[in-house]
């Protein structure tokens, strides 16, 4: 996570934003920073040693995420202290109804974090939210806390823990330079093993094209792509594979495919008005983008 790509991303969606927008900025903006400031006093206390290069480089084509047996160390103390900074900056800015926000703040961390799965959270973050939320009545949370805004508070928790290690992990890839590879950059995060939240395509030219990277929320990671394929499924199949944007704003763009009845939201450089500096932020902004694939009026199943 880079805290001044980040600052340099907001100043420039700030100036034009709505207030809605201005406000879900802001509330991450905040959460970033607990996040990163959480993350280096982990890092420090608790450093990450990442495998050799020559074997994270192996995993990256194999598809296999380095996490999975190279696990991050996640102290439940450390856990819970995490957890309760981000329930109380939820609680407060997050617009929530008044009841939901009581039962947040009734809800134990430092209990949860002992019952909680923490190895399996540092080997495999998507499965520890998936079994998380299906274990959700052992962790006795109170009724009017919904499990959905529940688990936004341990989710969030772990980038903390896995940011810097994720840095570390993809500091050991290299650029893909070999054609017979060209197809077999990883759907999953290499670092995490968590599906990518939203992608970049880069400057197009004459000579090279533009380039793609995936972005995962969970660590932070970035990785290569490319442009004409399905980041959930991996389809080539140019038929199946569709743009669309919201009129005024060409910048932002949901690929959706017709095979696997998913879709990507990419930010395209070339159309942007401002320099791409960071996904963190163009994640948030292009929240609007779900709402567009959730309208019932955009129902690729009913194709």
């Amino acid at each position: 996570m880079n805290r001044q790509a980040i600052d340099r991303a907001l100043e420039a969606y700030l100036s034009g934003a709505d207030e809605q927008t201005k406000m879900r900025l802001g509330f991450f903006s905040e959460l970033w920073r607990i996040q990163e400031e959480e993350g280096a006093a982990i890092a420090q206390a608790h450093p990450y040693d990442p495998p050799a290069a020559e074997e994270v480089e192996q995993r990256y084509w194999d598809g296999r995420a380095v996490f999975a047996d190279y696990p991050v160390r996640i102290d439940p103390d450390d856990f819970a202290r995490v957890c309760d900074r981000i329930a109380a900056h939820l609680g407060e800015h997050a617009g929530l109804e008044e009841e939901v926000v009581d039962a947040l703040a009734q809800v134990s961390w430092g209990d949860f974090s002992q019952v909680a799965d923490l190895k399996l959270a540092g080997a495999n973050p998507p499965e520890f939210v998936e079994q998380a939320l299906q274990a959700f009545e052992v962790f006795e949370v109170p009724a009017e806390l919904p499990a959905s805004v529940f688990m936004m508070v341990p989710a969030w928790a772990l980038r903390a823990f896995l940011d810097i290690p994720a840095s570390a992990v993809m500091a050991c890839v290299k650029p893909n330079t070999n054609d017979e590879r060209v197809h077999d950059n990883p759907l999953l995060c290499p670092a995490c093993g968590t599906p990518a939240t939203a992608s970049c395509v880069g400057e197009v030219t004459a000579t090279n094209g533009g380039g793609r990277t995936l972005y995962c929320s969970t660590c932070s990671a970035n990785w290569g792509f490319e442009r004409i394929r399905c980041a959930r499924c991996g389809t080539q199949n140019p038929n199946h594979l569709h743009w669309f944007h919201i009129e005024g704003d060409d910048a932002h763009r949901m690929q959706d495919c017709t095979e696997c009845m998913s879709y990507m939201r990419t930010v395209f450089e070339n159309d942007s008005p401002a320099p791409i500096t960071s996904m963190e932020v163009e994640d948030v902004v292009m929240v609007k983008l779900d709402a567009i694939a959730h309208d019932d009026r955009f129902n690729l199943k009913a194709e």
